[in-house]
């Protein structure tokens, strides 16, 4: 894709250049690894529209030394993330626990409510896929110097008519980009002997 290309991705999805510049700080966090402009102009699009309620705040480091239960990388972040859910009333499932959107950092469970948590930086279109089960809220906390940023992130009011628009944007441009491999291929077989 170029620019142009990029630009109108954006107006589609009615996406700011504020509104790219959260979902960057809170998702990729600096890490590249997590860059994907497509994802990222489509979530800060859900922002822009009201299908995403994100609610931050910065946080002390609440200092409690249990991580005995705690696995795997970020456990600094897990430790407080652990200590938040349990502090909420929420019993830790565990870390790294795969579902159908993705591995999450941790998961806390309080009856049939789920809160799925990533610690650092993480794929960009997690909010939307996880956020698709309805009984489930997503957590992402970013490290700072004095603590945590926690970010609560929740369906917004026009979840539903925005994702419906989403499934749909999707479904056209693997349509493009069918249509642009069924276009080499014929290319490549016309050459062919």
């Amino acid at each position: 894709m170029n620019i142009k290309d990029h630009a109108e991705h954006m107006k589609r999805y009615g996406a700011t250049r504020e509104t790219m510049d959260m979902v960057n700080d809170i998702f990729i966090q600096g890490d590249n690894r997590y860059d994907d402009f497509l994802a990222q102009a489509s979530v800060a699009g859900f922002i822009a529209n009201d299908a995403l309620s994100i609610d931050s705040k910065t946080l002390k480091d609440p200092k409690s030394k249990d991580i005995s239960d705690i696995k795997g990388p970020q456990q600094d972040l897990k430790r407080i993330a652990a200590h938040l859910l349990r502090k909420r009333g929420f019993t830790v499932q565990g870390c790294e626990i795969s579902g159908s959107g993705g591995t999450a950092d941790m998961v806390g469970v309080k009856g049939k409510k789920r809160i799925l948590v990533e610690c650092g930086p993480c794929r960009i279109d997690k909010p939307v896929c996880y956020l698709e089960s309805p009984d489930i809220v997503l957590w992402v906390l970013t490290p700072c110097p004095t603590g945590v940023i926690f970010h609560e992130i929740t369906r917004g009011q026009r979840w539903e008519e925005f994702l419906k628009f989403h499934k749909e944007e999707e479904r056209k441009m693997k349509e493009r980009a069918n249509t642009a491999m069924d276009t080499v291929y014929k290319r490549i077989n016309e050459k062919m002997p």
